[in-house]
C-alpha cells in the first residue's frame, strides 16, 4: 500500500448501497439539496444476455477461489468499454480485469435506472460515526466525501417525494419516489426478488443456496434471496455448523443473484472487492456478514418505503361467518346489523383491523351440500346475497367500516365456482370439460361418465348445457361435461363445483377481472385466496395431468375415453403456449398497477414459495410446505405438542416475518376451515400456549365466536348430532348460530389481554425482529423474543405444551440477528420482566428482576404450568448495584412482628400446587435416612462377625434400583424438577453404601461392583454439572442417549435373569449349544436389546425414525428407569419368599422410610400424571405398595412387624391417595 493511501474500509459500502435507492430522494438535515444522477444510457451497454450457472464447489469437485468467482458466463459483457466511453454507467476500480467476469443480463442493459445518492457536506470522520465504526469501501479526497461514481444531476427531472422512513444507515431519511405505479410496481417487484425469492438468471430462476455442514450434510437457505441466504448462514454458523471451504461459492452466490439487476452493479462491484481482500478466513467472512447484513438493511427500507400493502404485514382480521353470526338488530339486516356500536365492540375485544365478511356471495343451489344454506365456496360469482343487504347494504358497510378505521376484507374463490356460476354460463370453456355426443340423452351421457372409486362412487363429471360454447367463431348451444374439482384428501370429489382451467386463457381474464372488480371497483381492501395453493403453475399442471391419466386408466374405449384424451391433449398443448406464465402473480401486478396498497393473503397447505414468489402478500400458516427449506407449519406443530416442532415453526415464522422481499405467514389458532375445529376444544389445556404463542404474530386471523373462550357446544345454538362437518369450529351443512350468552372469563380474560398487547406493541411487532430461544435441553416450553433498534419495550413470550409443570433454561447471549436488533442484554444493565398474562395477589403483573450478566452468563430459567403461559414486557433499568443483596422494604408500622404473621400467612394460604412442591421437597428427609438404619444395622452385623445377615440383601436389586435412580435423576434434571432430582441423587448415594457393605460382606461379584461405582461416580458428576449450567449440551446429550440405552438394555437382561435363570439351557436347541458360547446364550436379552437400540439411535441419527417411535424412544429413559426402580422391590420379595428367615435382616425403619418418603411425593406425581405423564406416579406408588407395603406384610405374617404398625399404615396409605386424588382434580378444574 502507497504511502498516504487510505485502507480500503466498508465506507465505499455505503455509497454503492445508496446507489441501490434508484428511485428515492436523499435530503440532508435542512432538506435544501435535491440531486439525482443522470440514467445509465441504454445504448452504453450493449451486452449479450449472459448464461449464468452457480454450482457450490463441493459439488463440481473444483475450488472456487474469490478471485476467480466461480461462474461461467458465454458471453463477456462490454461494462469496461462502456466505463471508457464515458457513459453513465459507473467506473468500477479494475474494470478491466472485471470485464471478463460480470454479467450483465439483457434486461439490465436495456434498463433507464436513475441512480441516487446524497449530496451534503457529510465529513469522513462525521459519516463514519454513522455507520457504528464498520469500515468502508468509500473513497476520500481531503475531508470530503467523493464517491467512486459520477452523479452529477444534469439534465435529471427532480423526484416528488412520498412517505419519509428513516435508514440505519448514516441516519439518513429516505423518501419513495411517485413516479408512476407501473415504475413503482416494477422496482418492487426487483426489490423483492433480490431480497425474498430469487432473481430470474439467464438460465432460469436461482435456486436457494445450499450449504455444506461440517458434517457433510447439506443445508437449503431459507429464500433464494439475500434474506434466506444470510438468515440461512447465521443460523448455522451459530449452531457451529459450517466451515470455510464454501468462502467462494458465497461472492459467487451473491453476484450471481444480482448480477441480472441491473441497479445492483455498484454492490457486485463491493462483494468482489471484499473477496480479493487478502484476509484470513474468519476475517473474511465476518466481512462479508457485516457487507451483506448492512446490504440487506438498505434494501429492505427501500422495499417498506415502497410498498403500500405493507399494512398487510401488521394486520388483525376479524373473520364474519355471516349466517351464524347472530347479531341481527331488531327490524335490521345483516350489514346493516354491524352498525358503529358493534364494530367498536369487535375492536374492543380482539383490537382487529381488519373485518373479512364471509358467506355474502350468493351461492349455487345445483347440488348444494347440507341444508345449513351450502358451501360458503361455492359461489355463483360475486353478487351480494339479498337477504344479507344486498349491493347497497355492502357498499354502506364498507364506508362505514372505514370510517370505523377498519380495513374490508372479503373471499376471492379462483379455483372452482358453482356449477349454476355466471362464469359457467358466460365462459364454459374456461372450465376442465370436454363435449360429449350431442346426440346422446342425459342419461346415456351421464352413464357414460366414470365415477370415483371413494365410497360415494359419484360421478367425476357434471352435465351442464349452456348457451355460450365457442365454436367457429360463435357462441352456440351445447351439452358438456364439466369435472368436479377433487379434494386433497382421498377420492373424494366437491360435487356441488366445477373446476377452472388454468390452460385456457379466458379462465384467466374472466378470474383477472373478477379480483380487479372486487378490490378495485368495491372498495374492498384486500381478499383471502381460496385454495390459491391449487392454482400455482408448480401444482396446478402436473397434478391435473396425473389426476386425468389416472382416471383414464379406469375409462373404458369408446366416447367417453376419447373425449378425456382430447381434453389432456388440449390441456397440455395450452398450458406450453402459456410458456410458465403464473397466474396469480399477473393478476396481482394488475390489481397493484392499479391499486397499490391492496392486499392478497392465499389460503395454502404447500408451495409457500411459489406463492410469494407470485406476489402474495400473506400465507396460511398451517401445515409444513418445503420441510428442505424449514418451513414448519405452526399451527399443525402447536396441534402436536411437540416443543421441537413448534420451535423449528417459530424459527420459519420469524425468518418471513423479519425478510420483506417474500410473503409473511398468517397465524391463527382456528379459522372456519375443516379439520380445525373449535380451538378452545383442539387445543384444551394448551390455549393458553397456542394464543400466546400465535396470536402476536401479526398478521393473524381471529374467527367469530372465539373471544367467548368456550367449546364447540357451548359457543352454538344448533342441533349437532345432525351435522358431519363438526371439524369445523362451525359447520356449513346444518342450520347453526353463535351462542352469545356463553363464556369463560378465564379464558376470555387471557385472551383479550394477548390481543390488547398485539395492538399497543403493532409497531415493535411490525419493525422488530422476533428470536427463537433454544433451551439448554429438550422441553415442552418454547419461548421466544421480539425487540427492535428504536424501542424501549422487548417481548418475552413463553409457552408450555405439556399438561404438567416444565422448565426450560434458554441462552440469551447469541441472538441470530443482533445486527438488525434482536433482543441482546446488556451485562452492565437490569432488566425488569412484567408478566401481562399473570397476575399476583394484588391484582398487578408478576414482575421479575435479572441482571444484564446473569442472562449472558446463566441464561434464562423459565417454568410454567401446564398450559400456561408468559408475556412479559421487557424493559431495561440502571447498572445493577455493586454492594449487598436486595433488601425487602418493611412498614415501620408493622415491624418484624407484621413480617412474620405475613409470611405464617402467605404460607399457609399458598395453593396447592406449591404444598404439592412442598412435600416433593421433604421427601429429600425421608429419603436421606432411609438406608441409614440399613446401612447401620449392616455395619453393626459386620462388626460383630454375622456377614450371612446380609445375605437377603439382594446386589442386584440394590444396582438396579441404583441405576434407576440414577436415570430418574437424569429425567428429573432435565424437566428443572430440583426437588424430585435431590431425592433421587440421595437414592443413589445410599444405595451405593448398600451395595458396597454386600461386596465386603462376600455377596456380590468383585468384577459387578468395580463396573458399577465408577458409573455411579460419573453419572453424579455429570447431573451436578448439567444441572449447575456447566455441562456442555453435547455431553449431556451423549449421556442421556447411553443412560437411555443402558437402560433399555438392562431391564430385560435382569428380568431375564431373574425370573428364567434355567432357561437358557432350553432357549437354545441342543444341535446349535455347541456353536454359541454360554455367555452369548446368558446374555442374549441384553443383547438383542442393544442392537435394537443401536438401530433406533442410527435411525434417529438420520432422521429416519419413525415419528411414533421417536416420540417413544425419547422418553425411554424415564420409562426404564421407572420400570428398573420397580423391579427392586421385586427381587426383594423374591428374595424373602426363597429365606423367610433372612426377613430378620430387614429394618423396619428403613421400609417406613421408603414408604414416607413416596408417600409424600404422590400428590404431586399424580397432579403431573392427570396433565398426561404417569412415569413419576407409576415409580412412587409402585414404591409404597410394593417396596413398602408388601414387604412388611410378609414381615407382619412372620411376626416381625407389630399390629399395632401395619394396621395404621395399612390405613393411611389409601386416605392419602384419596385425599391427594380429590385436591388434584379440585384444583386442576376436573369434573369429579
Amino acid at each position: 500500500m502507497r504511502s498516504g493511501q487510505r485502507k480500503p474500509s466498508l465506507h465505499r459500502l455505503v455509497a454503492a448501497l445508496l446507489t441501490l435507492l434508484p428511485n428515492a430522494a436523499v435530503t440532508d438535515a435542512t432538506a435544501q439539496t435535491l440531486r439525482t444522477s443522470r440514467s445509465i444510457p441504454p445504448a452504453s451497454i450493449s451486452a449479450q444476455a449472459a448464461s449464468l450457472t452457480i454450482v457450490p464447489s463441493a459439488l463440481t469437485g473444483r475450488t472456487l477461489s474469490p478471485s476467480a468467482l466461480a461462474f461461467s458466463a458465454s458471453a463477456p459483457t462490454v461494462l469496461a468499454a462502456a466505463a471508457a466511453s464515458g457513459s453513465g454507467v459507473p467506473i468500477l476500480p479494475n474494470a478491466a480485469a472485471l470485464s471478463a467476469r460480470i454479467p450483465v443480463s439483457a434486461a439490465a442493459a436495456d434498463a433507464h435506472v436513475p441512480t441516487l445518492l446524497p449530496m451534503t457536506d457529510t465529513t469522513a470522520g462525521d459519516f463514519s460515526e454513522h455507520v457504528d465504526g464498520v469500515e468502508g469501501n468509500v473513497k476520500f479526497d481531503g475531508t470530503k466525501r467523493r464517491d467512486p461514481v459520477d452523479l452529477e444531476a444534469e439534465n435529471a427531472p427532480p423526484i416528488q417525494a412520498r412517505t419519509p422512513i428513516k435508514s440505519r444507515l448514516g441516519g439518513l431519511t429516505l423518501k419513495a419516489a411517485t413516479a408512476s405505479r407501473s415504475a413503482h410496481a416494477g422496482r418492487l417487484k426487483e426489490l423483492r426478488q433480490v431480497l425474498g425469492d430469487g432473481t430470474m438468471t439467464p438460465t432460469g430462476l436461482i435456486d436457494p443456496f445450499l450449504f455444506q455442514k461440517a458434517s457433510g450434510e447439506w443445508s437449503k437457505a431459507r429464500g433464494a434471496g439475500l434474506e434466506g441466504f444470510l438468515y440461512s448462514k447465521l443460523e448455522l454458523e451459530r449452531a457451529g455448523a459450517l466451515t470455510d471451504a464454501q468462502q467462494g461459492d458465497y461472492f459467487a452466490y451473491v453476484d450471481g443473484l444480482l448480477s441480472p439487476v441491473g441497479w445492483t452493479a455498484p454492490l457486485r462491484e463491493s462483494f468482489i472487492s471484499l473477496s480479493r481482500e487478502a484476509l484470513s478466513a474468519p476475517q473474511k467472512n465476518k466481512r462479508f456478514n457485516e457487507l451483506l447484513a448492512a446490504s440487506v438493511k438498505i434494501l429492505q427500507e427501500q422495499t417498506l418505503a415502497l410498498d403500500e400493502s405493507r399494512w398487510g404485514r401488521q394486520n388483525s382480521t376479524y373473520m364474519i361467518f355471516a349466517r351464524a353470526y347472530n347479531k341481527l338488530r331488531p327490524g335490521k339486516n345483516f350489514f346493516d346489523s354491524l352498525d358503529d356500536q358493534e364494530l367498536a365492540r369487535i375492536k374492543d375485544e380482539t383490537k382487529a383491523g381488519e373485518i373479512w365478511l364471509m358467506d355474502i356471495f350468493q351461492i349455487g343451489e345445483v347440488n348444494r351440500w347440507g341444508t345449513g344454506g351450502g358451501s360458503v365456496y361455492s359461489i355463483k360469482g360475486y353478487k351480494i346475497k339479498p337477504e344479507l343487504g344486498g349491493e347497497a347494504g355492502f357498499d354502506a358497510f364498507v364506508a362505514r367500516a372505514k370510517r370505523a378505521g377498519l380495513k374490508v376484507k372479503t373471499d376471492f374463490i379462483p379455483n372452482h365456482t358453482s356449477l349454476d356460476s355466471d362464469m359457467l354460463a358466460q365462459r364454459p370453456e374456461g372450465f376442465l370439460h370436454f363435449v360429449p355426443p350431442q346426440n346422446l340423452t342425459d342419461e346415456q351421457i351421464m352413464a357414460g361418465v366414470p365415477r370415483e372409486e371413494g365410497p360415494y362412487f359419484s360421478p367425476i363429471y357434471r352435465l351442464i348445457t349452456t348457451e355460450n360454447y365457442p365454436e367457429n367463431g360463435k357462441r352456440i348451444h351445447k351439452r358438456i361435461l364439466v369435472h368436479h374439482p377433487r379434494t386433497n384428501y382421498g377420492d373424494a370429489m366437491w360435487v356441488d363445483l366445477a373446476q377452472i382451467d388454468y390452460s385456457h386463457p379466458e379462465a384467466r381474464a374472466w378470474q383477472s377481472r373478477e379480483m380487479r372488480r372486487l378490490l378495485i371497483d368495491r372498495g374492498v381492501d384486500s381478499v383471502r385466496r381460496d385454495m390459491a395453493y391449487d392454482i400455482v403453475n408448480a401444482r396446478f399442471y402436473h397434478r391435473w395431468v396425473q389426476i386425468i391419466e389416472q382416471e383414464l386408466q379406469s375409462t373404458p374405449e369408446g366416447w367417453g375415453r376419447r373425449g378425456t384424451v382430447a381434453m389432456l391433449e388440449g390441456f397440455k398443448a395450452r398450458w406450453a403456449a402459456l410458456r410458465g406464465a403464473e397466474f396469480l402473480e399477473e393478476a396481482t401486478l394488475a390489481v397493484k398497477a392499479a391499486k397499490p396498497g391492496a392486499v392478497m393473503i392465499d389460503e395454502a397447505y404447500s408451495h409457500a414459495t411459489e406463492l410469494s414468489r407470485a406476489g402474495s402478500d400473506g400465507v396460511y400458516n398451517k401445515s409444513d410446505h418445503d420441510l428442505s427449506m424449514g418451513q414448519v407449519g405452526l399451527y399443525d406443530a402447536m396441534v402436536s405438542r411437540d416443543g421441537a416442532r413448534i420451535r423449528a415453526a417459530l424459527a420459519n415464522a420469524a425468518f418471513r416475518r423479519w425478510q420483506r422481499g417474500g410473503a409473511p405467514m398468517v397465524n391463527f389458532i382456528g379459522t372456519h376451515d375443516g379439520g380445525e375445529g373449535n380451538p378452545v376444544d383442539k387445543f384444551g389445556r394448551q390455549f393458553r400456549a397456542a394464543a400466546a404463542t400465535a396470536m402476536l404474530l401479526r398478521p393473524i386471523l381471529f374467527y367469530n365466536g372465539l373471544e367467548q373462550g368456550v367449546g364447540q357446544k357451548e359457543n352454538l345454538i344448533a342441533d349437532l348430532s345432525k351435522s358431519v362437518d363438526l371439524e369445523k369450529a362451525i359447520p356449513y351443512d346444518i342450520p347453526v348460530l353463535i351462542d352469545w350468552s356463553h363464556g369463560d372469563p378465564a379464558v376470555q380474560g387471557a385472551l383479550r389481554a394477548i390481543m390488547a398487547k398485539g395492538e399497543e406493541h403493532r409497531e415493535l411487532l411490525d419493525r422488530g425482529v422476533t428470536d427463537v430461544l433454544a433451551p439448554r435441553q429438550e422441553s415442552p416450553v418454547v419461548a421466544y423474543t421480539v425487540a427492535s433498534e428504536k424501542s424501549g419495550v422487548s417481548l418475552i413470550v413463553a409457552a408450555n405444551y405439556s399438561n404438567d409443570r416444565a422448565g426450560a433454561l434458554f441462552a440469551m447471549d447469541k441472538p441470530l440477528l443482533g445486527a438488525f436488533g434482536a433482543f441482546l442484554p446488556k451485562a452492565d444493565k437490569r432488566y425488569m420482566l412484567r408478566d401481562a398474562l399473570n397476575q399476583g395477589a394484588d391484582g398487578q403483573p408478576l414482575s421479575f428482576e435479572r441482571s444484564g450478566k446473569d442472562l449472558l452468563d446463566k441464561g434464562l430459567y423459565i417454568e410454567l404450568d401446564g398450559g400456561a403461559a408468559h408475556l412479559f414486557e421487557v424493559t431495561e433499568l440502571p447498572a445493577a448495584p455493586t454492594t449487598g443483596p436486595p433488601q425487602t422494604a418493611v412498614s415501620p408500622a408493622n415491624g418484624a412482628e407484621g413480617l412474620r404473621q405475613g409470611r405464617l400467612k402467605k404460607f399457609f394460604s399458598a395453593s396447592w400446587d406449591a404444598w404439592t412442591q412442598r412435600l416433593t421437597d421433604f421427601a429429600a428427609i425421608p429419603f436421606t435416612l432411609l438406608q441409614i438404619p440399613q446401612i447401620i444395622q449392616n455395619v453393626g452385623n459386620l462388626r460383630h462377625g454375622n456377614s450371612q445377615a446380609l445375605a437377603n440383601l439382594p446386589w442386584m436389586g440394590y444396582s438396579t434400583g441404583i441405576l434407576g435412580n440414577m436415570l430418574l435423576l437424569s429425567y428429573f434434571v432435565s424437566m428443572k424438577e430440583r426437588s424430585a432430582a435431590r431425592v433421587q441423587a440421595i437414592g443413589v448415594i445410599t444405595s451405593a453404601l448398600v451395595v458396597g457393605q454386600i461386596f465386603w460382606a462376600g455377596f456380590m461379584p468383585a468384577e459387578a461392583f468395580f463396573a458399577i461405582m465408577p458409573a455411579i461416580v460419573g453419572g453424579l458428576a455429570l447431573n451436578f454439572l448439567n444441572m449447575m449450567g456447566k455441562l456442555p449440551a453435547k455431553v449431556w446429550s451423549g449421556w442421556s442417549k447411553a443412560g437411555g440405552l443402558l437402560g433399555f438394555v438392562a431391564l430385560p437382561q435382569v428380568l431375564w435373569s431373574s425370573f428364567a435363570p434355567a432357561a437358557a439351557a432350553s432357549f437354545v436347541p441342543a444341535a446349535m449349544a455347541a456353536f454359541i458360547p454360554a455367555a452369548v446364550v446368558s446374555f442374549a436379552p441384553a443383547i438383542a436389546a442393544a442392537a435394537v437400540g443401536l438401530a433406533i439411535i442410527y435411525l434417529d441419527s438420520k432422521d429416519k425414525l419413525p415419528a411414533p417411535v421417536k416420540k417413544v424412544w425419547n422418553s425411554i429413559s424415564g420409562k426404564t428407569a421407572t420400570a428398573l426402580f420397580m423391579y427392586g422391590p421385586i427381587a426383594q420379595l423374591l428374595s424373602n419368599h426363597a429365606n423367610p428367615a433372612g426377613m430378620a435382616g430387614i429394618s423396619v425403619l428403613t421400609l417406613l422410610l421408603a414408604m414416607a418418603g413416596n408417600l409424600v411425593m404422590l400428590p404431586r406425581a399424580m397432579r403431573v400424571g392427570m396433565g398426561g405423564d404417569w412415569t413419576w406416579f407409576t415409580g412412587s406408588a409402585w414404591g409404597v405398595a410394593l417396596g413398602g407395603w408388601a414387604v412388611m406384610l410378609g414381615m407382619f405374617s412372620a411376626g416381625l412387624v407389630p399390629a399395632a404398625l401395619f394396621w395404621p399404615v395399612t390405613a393411611l396409605i389409601p386416605a392419602s391417595l384419596l385425599f391427594a386424588y380429590l385436591m388434584n382434580r379440585s384444583t386442576l378444574g376436573l369434573n369429579p
